[in-house]
């Protein structure tokens, strides 16, 4: 949802040269699209020092010399944006000069907190000015400064009500420091998100020693490892939904399976789990769990899913072979990358009893792996 949202603020907003898409592939290194990008209709004597900037390229020094007293005047000021006190300054900052600074510093304390973050994505030197103000909005339910301090200070937002409301918005209302910020959230969002999901792949891991260890104990009753794992993943702070409490399960679950949805206490989709139990290589019923784990459960974009395999058969090492060689031969609808299942055992603590593989599959315009654990459950 968020990735929509800044694509479709990309596709609005930078379609035609300004002075604000310049400072936009400034701020991303874009100089190629600077270069690319028609500059005849820049006439104003600021916008043009700004357009210089913004190029990485010094101004006229008679035309500098020529702005610094007309910025005296308050009438004069009064005329020019936050785009061109920017293109001003990086002038100051080429020459090693200090002739504009102060009415940037002027324009930073002056303006909303929108200006002061669009100033410092330039200006490190305003980071600390900029943490300073953040620190003092306690109690705002501005959107925008309630992401900042997510971002500054990692403070806890609902950021799927924020998304949702954002999404709302007119999009005549958004400009380049919203497509600005909304990219900077993403980005923090998917490192989050990519510790979230690291986390889970080992909390999942350790779930599968801690049932593979007891499975005698509970007489190898399928229902009893099932709410063992649900269980012990809420015990681990997710929140742990059944399929059928959300209107979504595979028709024709059977005893024995299980179909999770796991979600962080934030309520933040993180993965899908299908648990199951297998005595041979059932072409049909492995078919059947493994396409709704690349295919049917893929509405919020989860890139990792699991299946969770409860394994009865006397000879586990060939068991696990046999089920590697099967994997591949299933007309998945999304491609499987690579056409085998990758025995990644190795790479975590060793276990006898459990086998952990992965698989890829192109779903549309985005990669999801599904893990297979594969657990030794014969008594």
């Amino acid at each position: 949802m968020l990735d929509e949202l800044v694509q479709n603020l990309k596709s609005k907003l930078l379609g035609n040269p300004s002075l604000d898409v310049f400072c936009y592939y400034f701020v991303h290194q874009m100089q190629t699209e600077i270069d690319k990008s028609e500059k005849s209709q820049f006439t104003g004597e600021v916008e043009q020092i700004a357009i210089s900037s913004y190029s990485g390229e010094y101004a006229d020094r008679d035309e500098l010399a020529k702005i610094t007293p007309k910025l005296k005047n308050p009438i004069y000021r009064k005329h020019l944006n936050v785009y061109h006190f920017l293109g001003l300054s990086l002038q100051d900052s080429l020459y090693d000069t200090d002739n504009f600074a102060p009415y940037l510093q002027d324009y930073f304390h002056d303006h909303s907190v929108r200006y002061k973050y669009l100033i410092t994505k330039i200006f490190q030197k305003f980071e600390d000015p900029l943490k300073k103000y953040l620190f003092t909005q306690v109690e705002t339910q501005d959107d925008f400064t309630l992401i900042l301090k997510h971002l500054y200070f990692e403070s806890n937002i609902n950021r799927n009500q924020i998304i949702s409301r954002l999404t709302r918005t007119n999009f005549e209302d958004l400009d380049i420091i919203d497509l600005l910020l909304l990219e900077d959230m993403r980005d923090v969002l998917s490192i989050g998100y990519d510790r979230l999901q690291e986390q889970l792949f080992s909390d999942i891991r350790w779930c599968a020693t801690e049932i593979q260890s007891k499975h005698s104990v509970l007489n190898n009753k399928e229902d009893q490892f099932n709410s063992l794992f649900q269980s012990l993943l809420s015990a681990k702070s997710y929140i742990v939904l059944d399929q059928t409490q959300r209107g979504e399960s595979f028709t024709g679950t059977q005893y024995g399976e299980l179909d999770i949805a796991v979600f962080t206490k934030e309520n933040i989709p993180l993965s899908i789990l299908e648990a199951f139990v297998i005595s041979s290589v059932d072409t049909d019923y492995i078919t059947k769990h493994l396409k709704k784990l690349s295919e049917n459960y893929d509405p919020n974009g989860l890139k990792r899913n699991y299946a969770i395999i409860y394994a009865k058969a006397n000879n586990f090492p060939d068991f696990w072979e046999r089920y590697k060689v099967y994997v591949p031969t299933i007309n998945f609808e999304y491609e499987m990358l690579g056409r085998q299942v990758e025995d990644i055992t190795n790479r975590f603590a060793q276990f006898a009893g459990i086998k952990v593989g992965l698989t890829k599959h192109q779903n549309r315009d985005m990669i999801v792996h599904v893990y297979h654990i594969f657990m030794d459950m014969n008594v």
